[in-house]
């Protein structure tokens, strides 16, 4: 069994329903920049649980302190992140 922490994500171009191509690919702390910019343009803000925070300082602590055993991907298009996930273990074998 794999544990979500030992995994491997594979880069992975995909395809919008309008036909852009994007890259998907596993967070490295390189693209924290871009992605609290994406945060930082965000709208509407606080839309789920509170999440994203309205502002850089918040977004930055927030994204300082996801779990430990979370990994995150990134939808990139070009070199711009468009898009986060937060993968969080429930268990051994399962995320949310």
């Amino acid at each position: 069994m794999t544990l979500l922490a030992d995994a491997l994500f594979r880069p992975e171009e995909i395809r919008t329903r309008d036909g852009r191509s994007l890259l998907v690919r596993a967070f490295d702390l390189d693209d924290l920049g871009a992605l609290v910019e994406m945060y930082k343009g965000f709208e509407p803000k606080r839309v789920a649980q509170g999440l994203p925070p309205p502002d850089v300082p918040r977004i930055a602590q927030w994204l300082d302190h996801l779990p430990p055993k979370s990994r995150s991907l990134l939808a990139w298009d070009g070199k711009r992140v468009v898009g986060h996930v937060i993968l969080c273990p429930i268990s051994d074998a399962s995320v949310e």
